[in-house]
């Protein structure tokens, strides 16, 4: 199985780690391929097939609380400048149910909490993550984005307003037709300025220059 398929196969559970816990789906999957992506194969690495650490995630003694052990793999530091290859230990969990555990209580615990302010925009969140020490790589951020773009279609209706993660609402007029469909925004129904205007028999202009929207009535000023 290739990295995007294996990140196809795992979306339920990312999304549900978004919405319980409120990080990104789409930065989940895009930073777990990029972490646990095999150059040679195309698939999974070691690391991520054997050892359910799909992050790159090094030891820490808490991670025993989840199950976890540390294992030593050799990984790529950028130090001082230079990309120079070291041996590090990393965790290795029992499962993907504890690997996820895990992930979550660092993600949400008090180094990358404040990122998830962000996670409106799963890449300003990973850009965050990385700011506050997921990574030494100059470049993940970018690398990041390289992925999403790759889980784009797959991923795109975990985003917040995301059309197909909204519920929609018929709008009509008092005789019961249709005017458009709007969407739940919280307790709040929401609609496009311009659709519902047009078929009540108005007009919308738009003027650049303060900026505003301008809803006339056919034939007033």
């Amino acid at each position: 199985m290739n990295t995007i398929d294996w990140a196809v196969s795992v979306k339920p559970d990312l999304v549900r780690l978004q919405r319980e816990r409120g990080i990104p789906a789409l930065f989940a999957a895009a930073q777990m391929c990029h972490e646990s992506y095999n150059t040679q194969t195309g698939g999974l690495t070691e690391l991520a097939s054997k050892c359910h650490n799909y992050a790159g995630m090094k030891w820490a003694p808490w991670q025993a609380e989840f199950g976890a052990y540390p294992v030593v793999y050799g990984t790529w530091e950028h130090i001082d400048g230079s990309d120079q290859r070291v041996s590090a230990a990393f965790a290795a969990f029992p499962s993907w149910e504890h690997w996820l555990r895990a992930y979550a209580s660092l993600l949400t615990a008090d180094r990358y909490r404040s990122a998830l302010q962000f996670a409106a925009d799963p890449l300003l969140y990973g850009l965050q993550v990385w700011q506050y020490g997921w990574a030494t790589d100059p470049n993940y951020a970018v690398k990041l984005g390289l992925w999403m773009a790759q889980l784009w279609s797959h991923y795109a209706d975990t985003l917040q307003g995301a059309p197909a993660a909204r519920t929609p609402v018929p709008i009509r007029d008092a005789g019961g037709r249709l005017l458009t469909t709007g969407w739940l925004d919280g307790d709040r129904t929401a609609a496009y300025l311009r659709e519902l205007a047009e078929a009540m028999g108005q007009v919308v202009d738009w003027q650049a220059s303060e900026p505003a929207a301008i809803v006339r009535y056919p034939g007033r000023l």
